[in-house]
């Protein structure tokens, strides 16, 4: 009997957390079609989490990154330039190419040449 009634108000708790769902969904539809101002800062919220997606990509691909060029460069060296070079690595710099005109997030070295990207005219 407990079974029973412990899976009826399972079954109920899930039938009105679907109706639930259901409901905002046609909320956020609704909202969207509507208020045309609405629409679009859901829009940018989409945009915003893409974007975060993005970022947080980029970060894991810095930190192998820097975890390679650690793993490459581990002969022995002097103090001096052992802390210098872990400060190099740890502060992340936009590198861009001349002839292609991209710009990319990578550790700092000190072959990259280090530019801020500008604005198009």
């Amino acid at each position: 009997m407990k079974k029973f009634l412990l899976n009826f108000l399972a079954i109920i708790a899930f039938i009105i957390t679907q109706k639930i769902y259901c409901m905002t969904r046609e909320v956020n539809t609704k909202i969207s079609n509507n208020y045309p101002f609405m629409r679009n800062y859901l829009e940018k919220e989409k945009q915003k989490k893409i974007f975060r997606n993005k970022q947080v990509q980029t970060l894991i691909s810095i930190v192998t990154l820097e975890k390679e060029i650690q793993t490459d460069t581990n002969t022995p060296k002097e103090q001096g330039s052992q802390t210098r070079s872990k400060d190099l690595y740890s502060t992340p710099a936009i590198i861009t190419n001349k002839t292609h005109k991209k710009t990319a997030i990578a550790p700092r070295k000190n072959n990259f040449e280090i530019i801020k990207p500008r604005l198009r005219k």
